[in-house]
């Protein structure tokens, strides 16, 4: 049996959206220039430029290269760079490469060796590109909104400069793809990822990551090609199985989704989220009495010292998923509000920063019990916070389902899912 909610938006939320687990690949220097080889080597042409970025670098690097270095100075900072990759960590010592490569570039270098250091300058671009990623993606999850458009910026532009020096660099896009998905830019991300593939046929990274972007945009039938790409290359990679059982699951194809939930629990069977995804698949597909069984699963191979210690995050979503079912299932017999309300609150309780799933879940649960006033509460913090992300237009739209749950908690009637 089929919902008749709009599944390709994944029921507002509640049922788990691709995780985004996304591939970064190796960071070591893989240039594939040794330094002992550099001096025997032919003349490389550097990479034609096709950037402001690297048109502007160009004009300056041609009137330096007029006045050389004597080549022993030269083969001395090819090896000093060259060290660098193995020892520059954070992204203070990686803008010092960088400047000990523009200065090696302004003070001219033969043909040879120009090649050889812009390369390894576009390398630590990249790796610095991946430091300040890390930090805008901790600064998103803090809601620093202001500091992380700041470092989310600085890495964009870190990943341009290295593509603008070397676009035959398949790492360097999968780089910008994921920082573009951090800053929810899901169509340069996708085209970034096809950069990436169309350089190297078997970067399942690349593959990966690309189906993660075409998720999140509703792109779920491309997704799932790229996601069985990921499969045909690594044979039981659990991330893709599980990124293809929602895609499935979005399509409304419940069967092939719980083929691939049952192989991710088959090679993980104390995985947490993966009960709880194959949870979510049944609850989409209307067997409530089979997800609350898997939500029961989940919720009992959570180790009791991780709750003792406060850890509470693997509990709260099963929970929480328990809860929306029990509030909202379309099986009068599978309902229960109070306990649904008893599991909720105190999720939403002691967090921090409840989730969307959560305040929706609580408000469900509200009115479910009949407490209309504080259910109208919950669900307005729900289109208040999805109106600060980038589902805004959605949110406010009139047929959206946050929306038109806020409508029947104001005529006091609580929401029940459907099916056909």
């Amino acid at each position: 049996m089929k919902r008749k909610q709009n599944l390709t938006k994944l029921a507002s939320l509640l049922i788990a959206a691709p995780a985004f687990g996304l591939s970064l690949a190796g960071s070591s220097y893989a240039g594939g220039l040794q330094i002992e080889e550099a001096a025997k080597l032919a003349p490389a042409t550097p990479t034609k430029n096709e950037t402001a970025i690297d048109e502007a670098a160009d004009t300056a690097t041609k009137e330096a290269v007029k006045t050389q270095l004597a080549l022993p100075a030269q083969k001395k900072l090819a090896a000093d760079l060259f060290g660098l990759t193995k020892t520059a960590k954070s992204s203070k010592q990686l803008s010092a490469m960088i400047a000990k490569c523009d200065t090696g570039i302004k003070a001219g270098l033969s043909e040879k060796y120009f090649a050889y250091v812009r390369s390894l300058k576009a390398w630590a671009l990249n790796r610095r590109g991946n430091h300040r990623y890390e930090t805008a993606k901790q600064l998103k999850a803090i809601d620093n909104v202001a500091q992380y458009k700041i470092a989310s910026k600085q890495a964009l532009n870190d990943f341009d400069e290295s593509i603008a020096i070397d676009t035959a660099r398949c790492r360097t896009f999968n780089s910008r793809g994921i920082a573009y998905i951090l800053d929810e830019q899901y169509l340069k991300a996708a085209s970034d990822f096809t950069k990436a593939v169309g350089l190297k046929a078997d970067f399942t990274q690349g593959y990966f990551n690309r189906a993660e972007a075409l998720s999140a945009i509703g792109k779920y039938e491309l997704a799932v090609m790229d996601y069985t790409t990921v499969l045909r290359l690594t044979q039981d990679d659990a991330q893709a199985l599980t990124g293809r059982g929602h895609a499935y699951v979005a399509l409304e194809k419940f069967e092939p989704a719980l083929v691939d939930f049952n192989a991710v629990i088959k090679a993980y069977p104390a995985n947490v989220v993966a009960l709880v995804n194959r949870g979510d698949c049944h609850a989409a597909a209307g067997a409530w009495k089979v997800s609350l069984a898997d939500y029961a699963a989940a919720r009992k191979i959570i180790p009791a010292d991780q709750l003792a210690g406060g850890s509470t995050k693997l509990a709260d979503l099963a929970d929480q998923r328990t809860a929306w079912v029990l509030a909202t299932a379309s099986d009068v017999s599978i309902r229960d509000a109070g306990k649904s309300v008893a599991l909720i609150k105190p999720c939403v309780d002691r967090s921090s920063s409840p989730t969307v799933a959560m305040l929706e879940t609580l408000a469900a649960a509200q009115a479910a019990v009949g407490d209309f006033a504080d259910a109208k509460q919950s669900q307005s913090q729900v289109i208040k916070l999805i109106g600060a992300e980038t589902l805004a237009d959605d949110a406010q739209a009139k047929d959206s389902p946050h929306q038109v749950r806020m409508a029947l908690y104001e005529e006091e009637k609580a929401y029940v899912q459907t099916n056909d």
